[in-house]
């Protein structure tokens, strides 16, 4: 199972440790691995990358968890979408965790299976 997420979206629907952006978005990151000790799945996280000056996506790995910071002319929602469309594995096996409706609709003409952000974050409480 391969679980796609949209990072930003779901940071703001839970109760993150830290006073500053950087440190709740680390705080997601760790309370996704703890997910994965007990829920065997593939996570990718995807943030806007509104501040990476590069005009290509960047990729980077924290243990079982692949994040992926759009390019600065795109956004979270863009990369989204196209990991979507360029999919390796069946729709069956790809879960989205988003509550961004263009997303939503994407998916579901896609046959994907959508969480919203606010059930997941209810995982975690």
């Amino acid at each position: 199972m391969q679980i796609i997420i949209d990072g930003y979206n779901l940071m703001y629907c839970m109760k993150l440790k830290g006073e500053s952006f950087q440190e709740k978005r680390q705080s997601l990151i760790d309370e996704l691995h703890q997910f994965l000790e007990v829920n065997n799945a593939d996570i990718v996280i995807v943030f806007d990358g509104h501040r990476n000056l590069s005009m290509h996506k960047s990729i980077e790995k924290q243990g079982k968890i692949k994040i992926i910071y759009s390019a600065n002319n795109q956004t979270a929602d863009d990369v989204i979408i196209e990991m979507i469309k360029n999919r390796k594995i069946k729709a069956r096996n790809i879960v989205v965790v988003t509550s961004d409706r263009k997303i939503i609709d994407y998916a579901v003409l896609n046959r994907i299976k959508i969480v919203k952000s606010m059930d997941f974050a209810e995982y975690f409480e």
